[in-house]
């Protein structure tokens, strides 16, 4: 059955789809001619069309049926030629297989419910909206795409590179991330830290393409070595054998004598202290004591001073030179404090080397600047393990590249997205296998549901014939008052000729009633039968798209009466239709064909009620709840009444109640009453009043002339003004719903 119909860009309907939504059983649509009915029962009939692209049809249960559609073309298709199509039914005689096809079909339903039931499990309800299963999965996989989608967001600065080609599109970077869970990583994969990916990405996608220069590494061997000197742990003193050496000795005073001994030079003979006459040997006992040797060993530790001074400056320049160009490889901050520690012990050392030198006599030990150097100069050998690692990474950039990107989705998977991918697994998992034991189930009922339909089939084509019809419809036929001809089958043929009492085709002499009815006739046991063997207790959707438009009074009841047992069946759920639609211009038709004694007002249970208006040239679908056509009379005032521009049948409306009101029901003369108007006015009045004088048929033809605004205006107060020259305004007062003072 149907549900929803969507019409856009197809014939009156424009691209702001049109809907028929929430359709039952029994559906009535009302419009008058060119409003867009027939598109209707058109889209219906054959919505694969391409011209109906736009338009489409929501089915229950996304189980569509066959749709038989009596419209223009189903006459043009079926009496253009001579014969006709046979129509297939089940035999009254036939019992024994009636029972079985109505057995096989209530198996056929129990399965289609069962289906039902499992797609609603499945998908939902709503053909519109993924529901059931299927939605919480989906619904799951959003969430794990979010997840991904917020991991990517955080790396987007430093690890862009790695994720190229995944940062614009959600649901292709989950598709990456669950590729990579269910792959192994390659043969010599290592993972790697955030910090480590972070630094590498630099060269790898960054601009530094370049090798770059590994920093010089000072050596602190020649410091060291030189604070190992002998010299330094050496006692300098005078020579023994002199006759000063022993007070000298005694007293441990070789230094404070050598410094004082440049004083005797300028002393002029006094002592520098006493100021005493000095001994004249004692300048070159002095001289003696402070030989060659003592001299040697002095001037060795100003050398070895210089020296170490002139190796540290060096040394610490060296370590310096990354802070002073600022290189981006080497830790400024570690490297700088290391590099003041090693300094302050290089002075520590200075200090005691020139102790030395003042007082050689004194033994010292210089602290060793092993351990400082070393831990000055880490910074610079770190530094130089990035640039060789750099240099490693430029040298092999495509290799590297791949083995970071690596890297980086396994990192992405295996740590941080972890936790998130092993609930979805979980959950996903559970909901597969549920999916996959609905949709198995499906698969099998639906394969029992054809084998079951082939039997029906088997059935059919055993006990079906073309001949049924033809004795149903002559039988018919005189009951109705058609006399003059019948239809039979043509031999042995499964195919149907018209002909007349006397033998001859009544084909081409048919009148436009016999033609109508007869096409309607076969069309409502096409309808509950099939123009092939097979396929007449198939489920089926009947549109009638105006059956009685040139039709007699007569003929409309008895159509009508025809409709009603087609409405009948369907409540009751006999017989292969399920869904009827009835579209109309015809007032009294659709009066007819609609009346039903249960209704209280709103619409029953099972129909539903519309009209199709066509307004500047562009088709719309009004929802009713209830019958919206009360009497053909008072739908031509409610066209007037209705908001809105006026349309394009406006004269056609006005004309109508003219000759329904004066006319028919009161006998008035017109001629006497245009006289009455303006002269300017008298030219519309003689057009409303001449279509009438030249008669019509009342609410049951649909004359539409093109006309501008102030036209339809100007009609429209003529219109009223009949009414006041005939003294009948309260009437057009009453039917116009205007309120008039008391």
């Amino acid at each position: 059955m149907i549900e929803k119909i969507y019409l856009a860009d197809v014939a009156t309907y424009t691209l702001e789809a049109q809907s028929l939504s929430g359709l039952r059983e029994i559906n009535y649509l009302y419009g008058a001619n060119g409003s867009g009915k027939t598109t209707i029962s058109r889209v219906i009939a054959d919505p694969t069309n391409a011209e109906h692209a736009r338009c489409s049809i929501i089915w229950k249960d996304s189980r569509p049926i066959e749709a038989l559609a009596y419209n223009r073309d189903f006459v043009e298709e079926n009496f253009g030629g001579e014969d006709i199509k046979g129509v297939f039914t089940v035999g009254k005689r036939s019992v024994d297989a009636l029972k079985s096809i109505a057995r096989l079909k209530g198996q056929v339903a129990d399965l289609v419910a069962k289906i039902s039931d499992r797609r609603a499990t499945l998908r939902g309800t709503d053909p519109e909206v993924e529901g059931g299963k299927c939605a919480e999965l989906v619904e799951l996989t959003k969430w794990l795409q979010t997840k991904c989608w917020a991991q990517k967001v955080k790396h987007e600065g430093h690890l862009a590179g790695a994720l190229e080609g995944y940062r614009a599109d959600k649901s292709k970077l989950l598709r990456k991330i669950l590729e990579i869970r269910a792959a192994k990583p390659s043969l010599n994969f290592i993972a790697a830290t955030l910090e480590d990916m972070r630094e590498r990405a630099k060269t790898v996608y960054g601009n530094s393409r370049s090798s770059e220069n590994l920093m010089a590494i000072p050596s602190p061997k020649r410091l060291i070595a030189l604070e190992a000197a002998p010299i330094l742990a050496k006692i300098v003193v005078g020579k023994k054998d002199v006759d000063v050496a022993a007070m000298i000795q005694k007293l441990n005073n070789s230094d404070w004598v050598k410094q004082g001994q440049p004083y005797l030079v300028r002393s002029e003979g006094a002592c520098p202290f006493c100021q005493q006459e000095l001994p004249a040997h004692l300048e070159d006992s002095l001289s003696k004591y402070f030989d060659e040797t003592f001299l040697a060993d002095s001037a060795a530790i100003e050398t070895l001073e210089q020296s170490y001074r002139r190796e540290a400056r060096e040394w610490l320049e060296a370590v310096s030179a990354p802070l002073v160009s600022k290189h981006p490889r080497a830790d400024a901050d570690k490297l700088r404090t290391l590099r003041d520690a090693a300094s302050a012990r290089i002075d520590a050392n200075l200090l005691l080397i020139a102790a030395k030198r003042r007082e050689p006599s004194r033994a010292i030990a210089l602290q060793s600047l092993e351990d400082v150097a070393a831990a000055a100069i880490e910074p610079l050998v770190a530094a130089n393990e990035a640039i060789t690692a750099h240099n490693t990474m430029v040298a092999n950039l495509s290799s590297e590249k791949a083995r970071l990107t690596e890297q980086v989705w396994r990192y992405l998977v295996d740590v941080e997205l972890k936790a998130d991918l092993d609930s979805f697994s979980s959950k996903a998992t559970s909901l597969d296998r549920a999916i996959a034991g609905l949709r198995e189930k499906i698969a099998e009922f639906g394969q029992q549901q054809e084998e079951l339909e082939s039997q029906i089939q088997t059935l059919e084509k055993e006990a079906t014939s073309v001949q049924p019809t033809v004795d149903d419809i002559n039988r018919l036929l005189p009951s109705y008052g058609f006399h003059s001809f019948s239809i039979e089958r043509d031999g042995n043929h499964d195919r149907y000729r018209l002909r007349r009492a006397d033998g001859s085709s009544a084909r081409k002499t048919l009148s436009e009633g016999e033609r109508t009815f007869i096409t309607f006739l076969y069309f409502y046991f096409l309808a509950q039968g099939s123009s092939k063997e097979s396929g007449t207790q198939n489920d089926r959707i009947v549109v009638l798209d105006d059956p009685v438009s040139s039709l007699d009074s007569d003929v409309l009841f008895i159509v009508s009466s025809l409709i009603h047992r087609l409405i009948d069946s369907i409540r009751k759920g006999q017989g292969p239709v399920r869904q009827l639609f009835v579209l109309t211009h015809n007032v009294h038709f659709h009066k007819e064909v609609s009346f039903d004694t249960n209704r209280r007002g709103g619409s029953l249970r099972d129909e539903t009620f519309w009209v199709v208006r066509k307004i500047e040239g562009r088709s719309s679908l009004e929802f009713h709840d209830g019958n919206p056509v009360s009497s053909s009379y008072e739908m031509l005032w409610a066209e007037l009444r209705r908001a809105g521009p006026p349309g394009p049948g406006t004269q056609n409306t006005l004309r109508r109640i003219l000759e329904t009101y004066f006319k028919i029901l009161g006998d008035l003369d017109f001629n006497k009453l245009w006289e009455k108007f303006d002269p300017a006015d008298q030219p519309i009045c003689k057009s409303l009043f001449s279509w009438v004088n030249a008669g019509s048929h009342g609410a049951l033809d649909d004359l539409h002339l093109a006309l501008d605004d102030s036209a339809i205006e100007r009609y429209l107060r003529v219109f009223r003004e009949v009414f006041r020259v005939s003294d009948h305004l309260p009437h057009y007062q009453m039917m116009m719903r205007e309120t008039t003072d008391v």
